[in-house]
């Protein structure tokens, strides 16, 4: 069982620096993806902002595609709408092999599991506004 999928239902947003940022978890994205990265070894993603952390990551040695079609079980998939519009998330799989995005959801400020197509990322932003991050082979800055 990933990081990812045994965060589910809890606030990670909550249990990080960035909590008075969050609005109750509304705007918890970044900040959850920090946590289930630095719970998985990865300490310099730090961040409340989705472009904030896309940016550590791609310093560190995270690799960067243009749309959705690329994603993998591991990745990082965001989408920039301009100005304030922009959510993050992590591709896993489900249980029948279906990719799937673990994100925060703003409505409950939780860590849950959406199908592939129906998470905000790929449903609400168009196909060239959808980022994704692969992990560097051998990772340096763990």
């Amino acid at each position: 069982m990933s990081l990812s999928e045994r965060a589910q239902g809890r606030q990670l947003w909550a249990e990080t620096q960035f909590a008075g940022a969050c609005e109750g978890g509304n705007l918890g994205c970044a900040a959850s993806v920090s946590k289930i990265l630095q719970e998985g070894g990865y300490n310099y993603a730090n961040s409340a902002g989705v472009i904030d952390l896309s940016n550590q990551m791609k310093a560190n040695g995270w690799s960067e595609s243009t749309g959705a079609e690329t994603a993998q079980p591991g990745d990082i998939i965001y989408a920039d709408g301009g100005g304030t519009k922009q959510h993050i998330g992590i591709v896993g799989i489900d249980e029948n092999g279906n990719k799937v995005i673990y994100n925060n959801q703003s409505s409950t400020g939780q860590w849950a599991m959406d199908p592939f197509n129906a998470c905000s990322i790929i449903s609400d932003y168009s196909p060239d506004q959808v980022h994704v991050l692969h992990a560097p082979i051998n990772p340096v800055n763990m």
